[in-house]
């Protein structure tokens, strides 16, 4: 079976097995802070990830990106939106980028309507 179609928990072991059979595989650390963003779940444990993964590529656009849903999904909007920021400033063709901005400045808008 084709990592894709893998279910949470097998993705989560997989990428967990991945970290402890090469603690320097820094995209295995981005992959399952990623993870674990879009399940909305271990969000701490995901900042300490990425934050791992950071520290062996402080520049990668792709770990920046899941460190600002990272975030975004902690409820830190500011922080969100600044990485979101940077990242459309350096490749602003990408629409992706511009995507999670929008998206994390409705956070804070979501937020301060309630």
């Amino acid at each position: 079976m084709k990592y894709p179609q893998l279910d949470f928990t097998a993705k989560e072991k997989l990428l967990q097995q991945s970290i402890e059979n090469d603690p320097d595989l820094d995209t295995a650390y981005n992959d399952l802070a990623w993870l674990y963003a879009q399940e909305g779940t271990h969000l701490t444990e995901a900042l300490e990830l990425i934050d791992k993964a950071l520290s062996y590529d402080p520049e990668s656009a792709a770990y920046l990106d899941t460190k600002g849903e990272v975030l975004y999904r902690l409820g830190r909007f500011e922080e969100a939106i600044a990485i979101a920021e940077e990242l459309v400033e350096r490749d602003p063709e990408k629409d992706y980028f511009r995507q999670q901005l929008q998206k994390f400045r409705e956070g804070v808008l979501l937020e301060q309507s309630i």
